[in-house]
């Protein structure tokens, strides 16, 4: 078989479409969706801050509807996790914008910001939506919309929300470059044209993509959607920058190069990717997208240079440049505007060209001569420039250290003379450490003319060790003089100068290995070093520097190989095993080793650098079960690169890096009380109880190991974890919402026990198995479970004697509510199982049984075998569903004082009824809907005739209570007679209606013509309310039957 497999699929790989087919037809091809990671760059962001903004009850909701969509997938219940994954999008949705009414409040603007959190939840559906297999089988056309609109919707929504939150982090100073970073992001992973997942490549169209293209070749967004994303990137920065700035748009110069690299930086990414595709909407040839990519890349070229140095170096750097205006701005616009041309002939290659040595030579020095002019240095430092100048250019083409040397002898003259001259005069004492800023200088000096050495060291030398060992030292003291200056000089030193020196040195690292100029263990430490730093950022204190560090030395192992070692496989034609190369491939005992390293790192820098994240994100006052249950999330997050590379086809991990995420979820939003476990505990912690968190955590944790492979493979197994959650969480909802009572929570621990070792057997009972499979011992957990409900109603008085008499009437009445509410709930999972336990059985034969005659009979003889052994477990579902309808009325009416309409959102409770040889022996599909319809106008009959005859008697007998809701109309015998011909009005309508629920034969219009009028009487006059809704459900049923009647004529009419 597994032959047979491995040959379709190659014949399957090898098929090429044919070409005499219509221009306009879709190509489907059955595949994964192929670009989960650029999408989980932008929606695994969105999602964790949509989850901090709505705070606990978004986490829970989502947290819960992740382990039940997870359980069903497990279960292998397609649709139904489908299904789940939208109900849990939807109510975190509702969480949301519940938790963003008070936004309104401050001004009715904020819907924007509420719709986009809305639409980011709705991508967040799409996404999972596409990771489905069977929509690519039934609504292939519905995947390539939900492709198509993930595309659209992923630069919109969750940019606007990543912005609003680093907007929030650090404030509206910078607002439009954090929109312009994120959106340049966003436009680079969805916006330039990419082949979709779904649809096959056609044989008449190029295979890559190319500047100019038409809709036909298989993109993923169309001409329209491309154009519209691509303005809407060239547009919204600047409209940003007019709508804060509007008051003062064009006060200063800063303002006008503000708008200026706002308008030129999104045209300079858009016209310059175009050989990738970005211009391929505006129907340009080749030539026409060339010569345009030319012409607006030079005038760009030039804005952005202006637009840095008045933005930059005249805004930030001002008190540096001593000359008088306006020779100052010729000899900084000079200076900048020719290295400018260096840097672009060296990357466009010009300077390779004869004679180009003269030109870069003149340059070079121009540069250096006006940047001292610039700093008001001395006349005899001019000729000293100059000459670092020309022996830079003298090493860029003849690779010469004594040329080198020259240049950083220059170099270090002209930068000391610039630091004396500027800094030297301040008499400032740093406070922690016995030094003055002289010391502070002369350290400047020395890192700077160490750094200025270490690059020409590298270029000329091959020892890959020497170069190593110079830029790990180089990367300590930049960390080192980067702790002190980001520390001490809080706002003189920026965060973004932190971020931007590690990305540069990161990116160095991994340019030098690849250069071999450094070795792969040179390279991990080095940027190690340089990530380690960024814990500055969150954190800017002395012990945050070795804890990122330390994290950094613990996590990049699993990287390297993957990031560092991707081009380096090949060496000439012999290959080099990515195994035996250092950080190459894992073997297992080196990688649980490592995960065991992670996590003992996480462990102990978690009051440091881990709680200092998390008070600036989620939680102002962490507990110790917080911080632990964080360590545990990340810690799957930071070993990802294990499952994704190194261990592909490992489900073990998958599944262990679940269950940590989901255990540290779990802590996360339980805080239980550590403090017995030798942690520190908050004081809030200690004054509630304890041991109903420990009870959800363990049935949290046995939840997670009943989705294990053991638990798959054995029914014991199964049973025993399925009934260690579900008695765990029975104790914690005893010991969270109940009056105390150990003996009360010993029967709510067995309920819940007994429901869960049910549901657990449903999904691998097969009608005829035997022990925990078999029908005898499910039979017995499901009576024992229904006994046990009126148990607990008999002894609950006699269990809380221990409450103090003034409050055992309530303790009482609360004790019943939660025991009815749970008892509701339980019978209604059990139902729900069971009904999909049946609907699953009837689509596998359906789907087996669908071409052939003889196949179909053994289908329908199959079906009506497994009917017949499944017959009792039908009919424990129907009394599970009537048993869950009846406590929900039972607590809406007797404890809630619900009215009569309440019975519309109960009664679909009774859709989970199937048909048996019992009491619906006659119920089929069909008629699924005929008892929620017969039981609701049942129950407002029902309702309607009690409050009309009986309640008066049995009150007057105080026999019930006397009701303060009864209506003074009804007192009179008037009244009575009035609403019960208003009721008598309503009934024939109703039973039609109900009759063609069940039997599907429709009535002459003529009745409903008559009955229509009749049925809007109740509505008018009636004074009881249910009477009233019966009318109302009159007028509905006949408008419907009304409807139907001619929908069926006009579709009859078509075959006359």
């Amino acid at each position: 078989m597994a032959a047979r497999r491995r040959i379709k699929e190659e014949e399957s790989s090898r098929y090429e479409p044919p070409t005499d087919i219509p221009k306009d037809a879709v190509l489907f091809k059955f595949n994964q969706f192929e670009y989960n990671m650029r999408t989980a760059v932008f929606l695994v962001p969105t999602l964790a801050i949509l989850l901090l903004y709505g705070g606990k009850t978004t986490l829970a909701t989502v947290i819960g509807g992740s382990i039940i969509c997870y359980m069903l997938d497990f279960l292998g219940y397609q649709e139904p996790t489908f299904i789940a994954v939208w109900v849990t999008i939807a109510a975190m949705a509702v969480t949301l914008f519940i938790s963003s009414i008070h936004l309104f409040l401050v001004t009715t603007f904020n819907i924007t910001l509420i719709y986009n959190m809305l639409i980011a939840s709705g991508s967040l559906g799409i996404w999972a939506s596409l990771q489905f297999s069977f929509m690519q089988r039934q609504q292939p056309r519905l995947v390539l919309v939900f492709e198509r609109m993930l595309f659209c919707i992923t630069p919109c929504s969750p940019t606007v929300i990543i912005t609003w939150a680093i907007i929030g982090v650090n404030g509206m100073s910078a607002a439009p470059y954090v929109l312009l970073a994120v959106m340049t992001a966003a436009y680079f992973l969805f916006v330039l044209p990419v082949r979709s997942s779904f649809r096959m490549p056609r044989k008449d169209r190029p295979k890559t993509i190319t500047p100019s293209m038409t809709d036909l070749d298989e993109t993923v967004l169309g001409r329209y959607e491309t154009a519209v994303q691509t303005l809407a990137y060239l547009l919204l920065p600047v409209m940003f920058k007019i709508a804060i700035h509007h008051a003062h748009l064009i006060a200063s110069r800063d303002d006008v190069a503000d708008i200026l690299l706002l308008v030129s930086i999104p045209l300079g990414v858009v016209v310059s990717n175009s050989p990738q595709g970005s211009m391929w909407w505006c129907g340009m040839s080749n030539n026409q997208i060339s010569w345009t990519r030319r012409v607006i890349q030079s005038v760009i070229f030039l804005i952005v240079v202006g637009s840095v140095e008045i933005r930059v170096i005249f805004h930030s750097l001002n008190q540096y440049i001593k000359l008088a205006p306006p020779w100052n701005f010729i000899a900084v616009t000079v200076a900048v505007y020719l290295f400018a041309f260096i840097v672009l002939a060296h990357f466009a290659g010009y300077l390779e060209s004869a004679g180009a040595m003269i030109l870069l030579s003149i340059m070079a020095v121009g540069v250096a001569v006006s940047g001292c002019l610039a700093l008001g240095m001395p006349w005899f430092a001019m000729p000293v420039a100059a000459l670092g100048g020309f022996f830079w250019v003298r090493f860029y083409y003849k690779r010469h250290l004594q040329d080198y040397l020259s240049f950083v002898v220059a170099s270090g003259i002209i930068i000391s003379m610039f630091v004396v001259k500027t800094f030297f005069f301040l008499d400032f004492e740093f406070h922690p450490l016995p030094m003055s800023l002289k010391h502070v200088c002369m350290v400047l000096i020395v890192v700077i003319v160490v750094s200025l050495l270490i690059p020409g060291f590298v270029a000329v030398s091959k020892n890959q060790l020497l170069n190593g060992l110079l830029l790990i030292l180089h990367a300590v003291g930049v960390t080192v003089l980067e702790l002190q200056l980001h520390c001490q000089f809080k706002g003189i030193y920026p965060s973004f100068l932190v971020l931007f020196s590690s990305a540069v040195g990161a990116w160095l690292a991994e340019h030098l290995f690849q250069d071999k100029r450094i070795s792969c263990l040179a390279a991990w430490a080095m940027g190690s070093l340089y990530l380690g730093k960024m814990g500055l950022v969150m954190h800017p204190t002395p012990l945050a520097l070795p804890a990122g560090i330390c994290l950094a030395f613990t996590v990049t192992p699993i990287y390297i190989g993957i990031l560092y070692l991707r081009n380096s496989v090949v060496e000439g034609e012999k290959k080099v095993s990515l195994v035996a190369s250092p950080f190459g491939k894992m073997s297992k005992t080196f990688a649980i080793l490592h995960i065991s390293t992670i996590a003992a790192a996480l462990f102990f820098l978690r009051h440091s650098l881990l709680e200092a994240m998390v008070k600036a994100t989620i939680h102002a006052r962490p507990s110790e079960a917080f911080l632990i249950g964080t360590c545990l999330c990340l810690l799957p997050v930071l070993c990802a690169g294990l499952a994704t590379h190194h261990f592909p086809s490992s489900p073990k991990l998958r599944k262990g890096f679940a269950a940590c995420f989901c255990l540290g979820a779990v802590l996360m939003a339980i805080e239980p009380d550590m403090s017995k476990l030798g942690f520190a505990s908050t004081m809030a912690a200690r004054r509630r109880r304890t041991w109903p968190a420990w009870c959800l955590v363990a049935a949290a944790a046995s939840s997670v190991c009943f989705l294990s492979d053991a638990a798959r493979r054995s029914p014991m197994t199964r049973s025993l974890l399925a009934g260690i959650s579900g008695g765990m969480a029975g104790l914690y909802f005893g010991g969270t919402f109940m009056p105390k009572s150990y003996v009360l929570y010993i029967l709510i621990a067995s309920s819940s026990l007994l429901a869960s070792v049910f549901v657990a057997s449903i999904a691998s009972s097969s009608g005829r198995g035997k022990g925990m499979q078999g029908p005898l011992f499910m039979q017995v957990v499901f009576t024992v479970f229904v006994a046990l409900l009126p148990s607990s109603f008999i002894l609950q008085p006699y269990m809380l004697k221990a409450v103090r008499s003034s409050h055992r009437v309530e303790a009482l009445e609360l004790h019943r509510v939660g025991l009815l509410a749970l008892y509701a709930a339980l019978s209604t999972l059990i139902a729900f199982f069971i009904r999909l336990k049946g609907s699953q059985g009837g689509a596998e034969h359906g789907k087996s049984s669908r071409h052939d005659v003889a196949l179909r009979q053994r289908g329908v003889q199959s079906r009506v075998q497994a009917m017949e052994d499944n017959d009792w477990l039908a009919s424990l579902g129907n009394i599970a569903a009537i048993l869950a309808f009846v406590l929900c009325m039972w607590l809406n009416l007797g404890y809630m004082n619900g009215n009569p309409a309440s019975v519309f959102v109960l009664a679909p409770l009774l859709l989970l009824l199937s048909q048996d040889n019992g009491l619906f022996r006659s119920l089929s599909d069909k008629q699924r809907y005929f008892p929620v319809v017969a039981v609701s106008l049942t129950f407002l009959v029902c309702s309607a005739v009690f409050e009309l005859l009986l309640r008066g008697f049995l009150e007057k007998h105080h026999w019930i209570h006397r009701s303060k809701s009864i209506r003074m109309e009804l007192t009179s015998t008037i009244a009575v007679a009035k609403n019960l011909a208003m009721l008598a009005l309503t009934i024939p309508g109703h039973f039609m209606f109900a009759g063609f629920l069940w039997n599907f034969r429709h009535s002459r219009d003529f009745y409903w013509v008559i009955l229509l009028p009749l049925n809007a009487l109740p509505v008018i006059l009636a004074d009881l309310q249910a009477v009233r809704l019966l009318g109302a459900l009159g007028v509905a049923a006949g408008v419907l039957q009304l409807f139907l009647s001619y929908r069926i004529r006009k579709f009859g009419l078509q075959f006359v």
